[in-house]
């Protein structure tokens, strides 16, 4: 053991790298399925080679590296190299800071702890000069989480402080909940309990507004953790047991194996031993099959304390010699050391360039005031023909400007007058119809006595000499709207009812002019025995031609004629 992780400190460690890794730790594909063979891995590459080097390119190849991660670590690393190669070819800031953090994740999956900070501290710079304040935000959590996993914990609080304040300037949630996320188990580990659970809690209340998988699968497991260190092992295991169904459903292999550790863990002190055996084996294959060190430390930590425990002391010490061996080569002092010169070294950079940047403000200060005072004479008299010509300027378009609002007024004034005489025009047609609809109705009913008085002669048996003369029997059998009153009718009536002819005529191309002169009329809301009058035709048989437009017109039985036409042609009035 090092001096500066003492046994006591070191379980807690690892958990706390645990589940600060999954924080950051990209989402790849289902990993059980993106295993390459060699042959599928050759064609991938060929592939891509043919494919031409541009940003695109770098993004695509990004991409694979980030999808590969956790599950393919070497193929990661091989793609990061080949998107950082060309992204500084074509001089693509954005495609190398890409490149060289995902880089730095592979590096700190296999515990080379200094060379993930070197290449996270690299990628902030990247990123700083892209001008991603997200990633920014990004670089500074994996740069704390890798000071957190080497034992830092200053330098770790220090770069999860940095990215809160950078998320909560963005107002970038996710960023947000992965630093309450953070912070949580900084306050945990240092026994603020209750600030823990107020920061897993806000966290998880974020995360399920996101409706991100993973990230509500690592707040749960959080959460569970917490309360196994309070020793509500049931509430542990409800809590584990929901995270581990959202890791499965994200596949997410960092969150498996940390919750499967964690819950063997809780069955463990739960007094289940069986249970906590099945949850340690899975998680020891996955670690052996992401190939990372880091989390293979931590579960043979745990199955040693296992095997403790259960009394099988032979396998512990067989198993603590694995443990001893991978343990030293990631975590030592001389790494300690390195790193935070490292940091420390990044942070002199930023500031010397801070005052380098100072320095020549201070300068364009100086040349500044000296053009200042050399164009000072110069300004005036440009100032003087400036104003001289902004007044002529202004003149100019305060006359514009009344002559626009004189034209406007005109046109104003032109366009209501149409309006007006549009309107008139309307009522005058309307008026007209009305006139021409009265006068069929009056001579309607004059009929209708003559009619009556015939008769009642011819019931007292009248003399021919007694009956009317014979024009009023010509009359009474004549059409009473002549084709002439029609053709006048039908003017005015398009005047004020638009395209009704030419619509009803659309709706059923065989409607006969008699069928065509009723539905006009019942437009004008007539009665049957009115429209009987006006044509010179039987009640009857008015109500024959309302039936047939009806049915030729395809209305429902429910639904009466006279709506149905007083909806029509209102769209297409002539104006």
């Amino acid at each position: 053991m090092q001096d500066n992780y003492p046994v006591t400190y070191l379980p807690f460690l690892i958990k706390a790298m645990l589940l600060f890794c999954i924080n950051i730790t990209p989402l790849p594909r289902a990993f059980a399925e993106t295993s390459l063979t060699d042959s599928l891995h050759h064609q991938m590459i060929q592939k891509i080679e043919k494919e031409e080097k541009d940003s695109a390119f770098v993004n695509r190849v990004n991409a694979i590296a980030w999808a590969y991660l956790n599950t393919e670590p070497d193929s990661s690393l091989y793609y990061s190299e080949k998107a950082l190669e060309q992204a500084r070819k074509i001089f693509y800031l954005h495609g190398q800071a890409h490149a060289v953090i995902n880089m730095g994740r592979y590096y700190r999956n296999k515990g080379n702890f200094p060379e993930a900070l070197k290449h996270l501290l690299e990628a902030l710079r990247l990123y700083e000069q892209d001008g991603d304040l997200a990633q920014v935000g990004h670089s500074y959590t994996d740069i704390g989480v890798v000071h957190n996993m080497n034992g830092s914990k200053d330098l770790c609080l220090k770069n999860f402080l940095k990215a809160k304040e950078v998320f909560e300037k963005l107002g970038n949630k996710k960023g947000i909940a992965h630093s309450y996320n953070n912070l949580g188990i900084l306050h945990e580990y240092n026994g603020e309990d209750s600030l823990a659970l107020a920061y897993y809690q806000k966290a998880l209340e974020i995360k399920k507004e996101l409706g991100n998988k993973q990230e509500i699968g690592v707040s749960l497991n959080n959460l569970g953790g917490f309360y196994n260190d309070q020793n509500d092992y049931s509430k542990a295991i409800q809590y584990y047991e929901e995270a581990l169904n959202y890791f499965k459903e994200s596949s997410h292999p960092i969150g498996l194996i940390s919750t499967y550790s964690s819950m063997a863990n809780t069955y463990l002190s739960f007094h289940q031993p069986g249970i906590a055996k099945k949850y340690y084996e899975q998680a020891l294959e996955l670690t052996e099959k992401i190939q990372s060190g880091v989390w293979k430390s931590k579960v043979l930590e745990d199955y040693i304390t296992y095997f403790e425990k259960t009394g099988n002391y032979k396998k512990a010490s067989f198993m603590y010699k694995d443990f001893i061996g991978l343990k030293d080569s990631l975590f030592n002092s001389e790494k300690s050391k390195q790193m935070a010169e490292m940091q420390t070294r990044f942070e002199t950079d930023q500031k010397e360039q801070q005052i380098a940047l100072l320095e020549k403000e201070n300068q364009l200060d100086q040349i500044k005031k000296y053009a200042l005072g050399a164009g000072l004479s110069l300004s005036l008299a440009l100032g003087w023909l400036l104003y001289y010509f902004q007044q002529m300027k202004r003149k100019s378009e305060q006359e514009l400007y009344q002559k626009e609002s004189k034209l406007q007024r005109v046109q104003t004034a032109m366009a209501q007058k149409e309006r007006d005489e549009a309107q008139m025009e309307l009522t005058y047609n309307q008026k007209m119809l009305n006139f021409y609809m009265n006068h069929f109705k009056e001579k309607n009913q004059h009929i209708e006595q003559l009619k009556v008085q015939i008769e009642v002669l011819k019931n007292h048996k009248k003399t021919s000499k007694e009956l009317p003369d014979v024009h009023y029997f010509q009359l009474l059998n004549s059409t009473l709207m002549t084709e002439e009153e029609w053709a006048e009718f039908k003017q005015l009536f398009v005047q004020v009812h638009g395209i009704f002819f030419e619509q009803i005529q659309r709706w059923e191309p065989a409607f006969t002019e008699e069928e065509i002169r009723i539905a006009a009329l019942l437009k004008l809301k007539m009665q049957t025995k009115e429209i009987a009058g006006m044509l010179g035709i039987a009640p009857e048989n008015v109500i024959k031609f309302k039936y047939q437009i009806k049915k030729k017109l395809h209305i429902h039985d429910d639904q009466k004629l006279e709506s149905f036409i007083e909806e029509m042609g209102a769209e297409g009035k002539d104006t």
